[in-house]
């Protein structure tokens, strides 16, 4: 899988699939035991709420948790599809939330045989590197396939994800770089294809993190070389 990172209007992203987290901003009615839904972009983009400003009138999509909707053709956008993955009630939203809300729509595109989609980061409090973060963690792990060495299998895999940062993003040197980094690293591909630049791990404590984390998704053997080879060469800055 390529992944990449681009400072983008969401609405220029040439994509098959645009995928936008929704909150839900609702509260309980005047009696307090009915809970009256009120659906939001998890960001602020006025080309995204006039695109899905009808869906939200209309009650179909309520921001629930791991609920789904594709727009194809969506107006005023260059993507081809828009989905809009549900990430529950607006309090709490942290990256937890982010991580499954991008594992399930990865897997809801791969059985329409989509190959190729960008995320819209969302408005996180801990930070944008840490949306991104949780992005790529729910994106991948959701991606895995266990059956890959089956004669008679379906390749649903995703080929290519884009992960889409406000053009205002300072882009240089936050972890958000260092993340993709090190996934462009597991898949054989030149550091510097991320962006990167000088010390990737700019002391031991980024190191174990990054070591921990990479463990925690290692599903095939480069992965796994890769892992051995930060825990064997923890003076290495920059693989």
């Amino acid at each position: 899988m390529d992944t990449r990172l681009i400072a983008a209007n969401p609405a220029e992203v040439e994509t098959e699939c645009l995928v936008a987290f929704v909150l839900d901003h609702g509260s309980k009615d005047a009696n307090g035991k009915d809970w009256k839904s009120e659906p939001r972009l998890a960001l602020k983009d006025a080309a995204l709420e006039k695109a899905v400003a009808d869906v939200f009138a209309s009650g179909e999509f309520t921001g629930k948790a791991y609920e789904t909707v594709v727009l194809h053709r969506p107006q005023g956008l260059k993507a081809k599809r828009l989905m809009l993955i549900g990430a529950g009630k607006a309090k709490p939203f942290s990256h937890a939330e982010v991580r499954r809300a991008a594992g399930t729509a990865i897997r809801s595109l791969k059985p329409k045989m989509i190959k190729s989609c960008a995320f819209v980061i969302p408005e996180l409090s801990t930070g944008a590197e840490d949306a991104v973060r949780s992005i790529l963690e729910g994106a991948l792990v959701a991606d895995f396939d266990p059956d890959t060495y089956r004669s008679d299998r379906k390749d649903l895999s995703m080929k290519d994800i884009t992960v889409v940062a406000p053009p205002s993003a300072d882009h240089g040197c936050a972890a958000s770089h260092i993340v993709f980094h090190f996934f462009h690293a597991v898949g054989g591909l030149d550091g510097d294809a991320a962006g990167i630049k000088g010390d990737a791990f700019a002391n031991e404590a980024e190191h174990r993190f990054f070591r921990r984390a990479l463990r925690f998704i290692a599903h095939h053997d480069q992965a796994r070389f890769f892992v051995r080879a930060l825990g064997n060469a923890p003076e290495c800055s920059h693989l």
